[in-house]
């Protein structure tokens, strides 16, 4: 039986990020992407930079929008309308590699 590498999806709060010109935070993150609320749908198929604040640095990388919708509504919490984007990465340089690990 062989072993294979699958991505554990981790559930993350606190890190608020950007992707392209949208606002957002991680809900949950892997080795190979991560699923955000943004404050704007993202196209599908698209490669957009990721810039993730973290505590100590701030950390860019690329992701493929895998899909992109409005996200189910939480009591009115926001006026806005947010969105669910699921990325998988496509450039993890080393120091984003090594950030996304310690997440």
């Amino acid at each position: 039986m062989g072993i294979r590498e699958r991505a554990v999806r981790v559930p993350i709060e606190g890190v608020s990020l950007r992707i392209a010109a949208a606002s957002g935070h991680l809900v949950n993150i892997s080795a190979t992407g991560a699923l955000v609320r943004a404050t704007e749908p993202l196209a599908p198929n698209l490669e957009y930079p990721i810039y993730l604040d973290l505590p100590a640095d701030r950390v860019q990388l690329t992701g493929r929008v895998i899909r992109s919708g409005a996200a189910p509504s939480e009591e009115d919490l926001r006026d806005r309308e947010d969105y669910l984007v699921a990325v998988r990465f496509t450039v993890l340089p080393p120091l984003a590699r090594v950030a996304v690990a310690r997440l």
